[in-house]
């Protein structure tokens, strides 16, 4: 992970770029999801991108910032051993899993452009999420089940109004 540059006003104490974001947006939710030039480091160093992702996950428990974990779209290593890093500290955890790579499966090419890139389709209404060609790019299913799960977790996750509480028995 890269540093801030230390002329910039912002950055304090040799930040992380993650911290120096952390600090300007205050997320309340992150999401972390990888693709092939991850794969590819994986395949060849699977104890540093675990490394990684735990530090990622500690520092935003840190903080109080939900997150979830996305699975890529890509096999890149033909036995989904990257997906299976990726979703093992995400459940040791205990994060909500994003298994993007399941939903990638049934579209043309299962989302891919090529090898490395999910497949995309540019129109100004990127966000239609109704227009149904639209959803045959793996990067318009991308966004459309993290913003899916975003809202599942919203409303997991929101207190019950005193209405809800009273509507509800409690066994």
């Amino acid at each position: 992970m890269g540093n801030c540059r230390a002329q910039d006003r912002w950055c304090l104490n040799n930040a992380s770029l993650l911290d120096f974001l952390y600090r300007l947006d205050r997320p309340g939710f992150t999401s972390n999801s990888s693709g092939t030039i991850e794969a590819w480091t994986i395949h060849h160093n699977p104890a540093s991108i675990t490394t990684n992702i735990r530090i990622i996950i500690e520092n935003k428990i840190a903080r109080g910032i939900g997150s979830f974990m996305g699975t890529e779209a890509d096999d890149f290593e033909d036995d989904n051993s990257s997906n299976a890093i990726i979703a093992n500290p995400a459940m040791e955890y205990e994060l909500s899993p994003w298994n993007f790579w399941m939903a990638a499966q049934p579209l043309p090419g299962q989302g891919l452009e090529d090898a490395s890139h999910l497949s995309s389709i540019s129109y100004t209404k990127f966000t239609d999420f109704s227009i149904p060609h639209s959803l045959e790019y793996g990067m318009r299913m991308r966004n459309l089940t993290s913003l899916q799960l975003l809202d599942f977790l919203r409303e997991q996750l929101a207190e019950p109004s005193p209405v809800d509480m009273v509507a509800t028995p409690i066994p």
